[in-house]
């Protein structure tokens, strides 16, 4: 009789606690998806804009040093560079972060044309070791990368860079830009494999991480703020409230007449982070973090990111001249919305589908 109570209450607990172990819903295999975004998309990207730095490093020391190198051979290397840096910008934590790489690389948006009066100066001064590897690399942000490339590139520099009328000082000057840029490129190629590494000793002493979690959660934030961005400052900012108000100057790389192709590769980017990037890109992207019972959201997701590329691509010329164009506004007011809205996707779709929150960044509030 006692072994039968003891039946009666001990086997009903052990069916509730079975019961209740397939009732927990099983957490996403964040570490695994975690190595795989390293692995398929951060590392190759960062490989390619350490190549294509190279490159342009490369032309600029070919025209700078008179040889059959034209200028359109430099510009289309810096594009190429620049498109690279595009196409990895969205990635905001880790290595890059180290010695403040993000803003040596790019210090974009210059508000107070900071950038634009030191470029100035230094083209103007004296001390011509400002231009050697070691000083360059300790002074101002605002003209160490792509914007301040740009600058000489495509303002009147070119000019000094042309016919070497300063001496030679612009040409030292870009090419103490690329060269910058080529060794932030590779040091963060190498950062970023040890990183890499790193992933797989999450929780562990020295690892900043305690969970893979955290780590997918940046991956997510990576998708947020790049969108914030996009529609804030790289289409807002320049377009103002109403045609009237556009100001083109205020477009990112205005001068090089880039600002919707950096739009489109940001758009491009962060899609892939979500879509997976190779052959296996299924495997390696955010949205496989997704339960198979709600897939008609993840195809609603991908059907948002394609819709505002589409829309972004059928903007027919320059970002700098469509703020202020009859015929091409109403197309960068919609895709405007559209980015707000998936924006808005990410973070009340997307976060929660994937067991995420976002937190705080710091374009909240502004």
């Amino acid at each position: 009789m006692q072994r039968f109570l003891v039946y009666l209450f001990v086997v009903p607990i052990c069916f509730a606690v079975v019961a209740t172990a397939f009732a927990q819903p099983q957490e996403p295999d964040y570490a695994r998806i975690n190595q795989a975004i390293a692995k398929t998309h951060v590392l190759p990207r960062y490989q390619a804009l350490a190549d294509a730095t190279a490159n342009f490093h490369s032309m600029v020391r070919k025209m700078c040093g008179a040889t059959t190198t034209t200028e359109a051979e430099v510009k289309a290397a810096f594009i190429t560079a620049l498109d690279a840096w595009m196409r990895i910008e969205h990635i905001r934590f880790g290595p890059i972060e180290m010695l403040m790489r993000n803003f040596r690389i790019h210090f974009w948006p210059d508000k107070g044309g900071r950038g634009q009066k030191q470029i100035r100066a230094l083209l103007a001064g004296d001390a011509q070791q400002v231009f050697g590897a070691g000083k360059f690399r300790t002074t101002s942000v605002a003209v160490q990368g792509f914007p301040a490339a740009e600058h000489l590139l495509y303002g009147p520099a070119m000019t000094q860079i042309r016919d070497k009328s300063d001496g030679g000082r612009a040409c030292r000057f870009l090419s103490a830009i690329a060269a910058n840029l080529v060794e932030m490129g590779a040091d963060v190629v190498t950062d970023w494999t040890q990183f890499m590494a790193d992933l797989g000793s999450v929780g562990r002493d020295g690892n900043l991480y305690e969970r893979h979690k955290e780590i997918t959660t940046e991956f997510l934030q990576s998708i947020h703020v790049s969108l914030k961005i996009l529609a804030d400052l790289k289409l807002a900012r320049p377009a103002g409230k109403a045609i009237s108000d556009a100001r083109p100057k205020r477009s990112e790389a205005w001068r090089s007449k880039r600002s919707l192709g950096n739009v489109v590769a940001n758009l491009d980017a962060v899609r892939s982070l979500y879509e997976g990037d190779g052959e296996g890109k299924q495997n390696s992207g955010l949205r496989k973090l997704i339960s198979n019972a709600n897939l008609a959201k993840a195809a609603d997701l991908s059907r948002a990111f394609q819709q505002t590329i589409i829309t972004a691509q059928d903007i027919g010329m320059p970002l700098c001249e469509a703020v202020e164009s009859p015929a091409e506004r109403p197309k960068v007011d919609r895709l405007m919305l559209q980015v707000r809205a998936l924006s808005e996707m990410v973070a009340k779709t997307l976060a929660p589908e994937i067991g995420l929150r976002l937190g705080f960044n710091s374009l909240d509030g502004d």
